[in-house]
This record gives structure tokens, sequence and C-alpha cells, in this order.
């Protein structure tokens, strides 16, 4: 798995399905995450 640190662009994802953390709050303040091809988890808040 790569560890890929803060600040990678997730427009660089381009195939990444982000859903909505079910401990998102209802305010707009969400935490998103993705699956990846190499079974690692991409997070984008």
């Amino acid at each position: 798995m790569t560890n890929i640190q803060n600040g990678m662009p997730a427009q660089q994802l381009r195939n990444a399905v982000w859903r909505k953390s079910r401990h998102s709050g209802a305010v707009g303040n969400c935490v998103e995450l993705a699956p990846l091809v190499d079974g690692g988890i991409a997070v984008r808040n």
C-alpha cells in the first residue's frame, strides 16, 4: 500500500467513488471516503 501524505488533490483520484461518512455532521462539516484499487482508503474533508 502506498502512503500518500495530506495535501494530495482529490482531483488526482479521477476514478474515486466518494461517499459521505455516517459520522459527518449535518451542517456541512463532512468527511468523505473512497476505496482505492490497492486496498487503501482515500479521505477528504
